[in-house]
């Protein structure tokens, strides 16, 4: 209704029929499978469970990866996820990884480890070294990197679901990770040459190895040593992620229901952790501050970039995080008309319309979390999640939609929640929420047409 409405009341800029085509069939993909794929699963033990989603996304996932792969030569002849005209950053990222892993075939990787030297940090630095190691198994294929994106983000969901389930029970877990196998964003995304799979991937893991011991009776070296390693793997990726996992472990560690962890094992896990990460962040802690400080001072500046570029929606420098940080749940709103330089925002219409709505049970959830106190019992998942969304809106990229995928499993995790602990008496909330919904998209469609002098 909402892309019939805007489509009507801005004609000359109606999107591509491929890109409504697109965002209808998302939709009507995961609101028919998100309630099939519950009930079909519903028999199955947890082990098959996981085995038999783990293979479901992954053929699912790279079934998208060959056919969006086909798509872009066939449309832009690029085998990039938008036209040359466009922003790339995945060209950058297989640039930097073709560069180290010649240089391991030719046995000299001085030049480009002076170049990391030089850049400072280490941040952005693990997906070019991940994918340089697919290069050297794939003979520099990107359609490869995208089939082993693929597999991580199947492996994530399993993860997802693991810790769900520790934290919310069975019917939470294995709807958590449905949700989050089906949406469209994460399927666009891991089918491109991008960081977010495999850094989503190690940042649920690092979660869910760290509610593991946090619950686990008897801890041994190993579990330790887990949670150390994936910690350091997140700082390659990116610094702001970095600190939210550190921070989200001191938060959880300190406010954590004594009757998940007590306070004994608090104290013994902070000592031996916390020490361990001093050893291995000493050089980087000032780092990550000075970057995000840096990050912060910045925001405004790169809004009024964004307003003044050839393209640029003048109106964008008035989104402050001030302006923005209330409808971080939310965001961010789908494209819905058809702009320069935004294909790949119009193609995921359906899915961010998707995250919009799911939205209302997130919200949800949280409130009766709240209402009951079993919020401190779920400390780690909401200081996490809670975390990276105030990140996200202090900085410059709270309507990127790219810079949401790390967190988009946990919005569904409590979506999940929300929608199992529902109830009916409840549902005309949701129905002026859909009210709410549609008026901001038909604003939002206005907003950017407007900024641009379109109308």
């Amino acid at each position: 209704m909402a892309l019939a409405a805007v489509s009507l009341l801005f004609m000359r800029y109606a999107m591509p029929w491929y890109t409504m085509l697109m965002g209808v069939i998302s939709l009507l993909a995961f609101w028919h499978y998100g309630w099939r794929l519950p009930i079909k699963y519903a028999r199955f033990s947890e082990k098959r469970f996981e085995k038999r989603l783990f293979w479901l996304v992954v053929g699912v996932y790279c079934a998208w990866a060959v056919f969006y792969y086909g798509f872009t030569m066939l449309m832009w002849d690029t085998p990039w996820e938008q036209p040359p005209w466009c922003s790339i950053d995945s060209s950058g990222y297989f640039g930097t990884a073709k560069w180290l892993s010649d240089g391991i075939r030719d046995g000299n990787i001085t030049p480009w480890l002076n170049w990391a030297t030089e850049e400072g940090g280490v941040s952005d630095l693990g997906y070019p070294i991940v994918v340089a190691m697919l290069n050297l198994l794939s003979g520099d294929s990107i359609l490869f990197t995208r089939i082993a994106n693929a597999f991580f983000a199947a492996w994530m969901i399993v993860l997802l679901y693991r810790l769900a389930k520790r934290n919310f029970g069975e019917e939470v877990g294995r709807l958590s990770a449905i949700l989050t196998f089906l949406m469209p964003s994460l399927i666009f995304w891991t089918a491109t040459t991008m960081k977010e799979a495999v850094m989503t991937m190690f940042t649920v893991w690092y979660l869910e190895r760290l509610d593991f011991v946090f619950r686990k009776p008897k801890l041994l070296l190993k579990d330790y040593t887990e949670i150390i390693v994936f910690a350091s793997f997140l700082a390659w990726f990116r610094t702001a992620l970095c600190a939210v996992a550190l921070l989200t472990f001191a938060v959880a560690l300190i406010i954590t229901d004594k009757k998940i962890i007590s306070t004994g094992r608090k104290i013994a896990i902070g000592i031996v952790i916390s020490g361990c990460m001093l050893l291995v962040f000493s050089d980087s802690i000032t780092t990550i501050v000075d970057e995000l400080l840096l990050n912060r001072q910045q925001a405004e500046g790169n809004l009024e970039f964004r307003a003044t570029r050839e393209g640029g929606n003048a109106l964008v420098k008035y989104l402050s995080a001030g302006a923005m940080a209330p409808l971080v749940f939310t965001i961010p709103f789908p494209t819905m008309v058809d702009l320069y330089g935004q294909p790949t925002q119009a193609m995921l219409n359906g899915g961010w319309f998707i995250k919009n709505i799911m939205s209302f049970f997130l919200l949800y959830a949280l409130l009766i979390l709240w209402q009951s106190g079993e919020w401190k019992q779920h400390v780690l998942v909401l200081a996490y999640m809670l975390g990276y969304m105030a990140a996200l809106a202090l900085s410059s990229y709270i309507h990127a939609g790219r810079f949401h995928y790390p967190v988009i499993p946990f919005d569904m995790m409590m979506a999940a929640y929300g929608m199992v602990h529902f109830k009916r008496r409840y549902l005309k909330y949701f129905n002026l929420f859909l009210v709410f919904e549609f008026v901001v998209i038909v604003f939002w469609s206005w907003f950017k047409l407007k900024g641009r002098g379109l109308v």
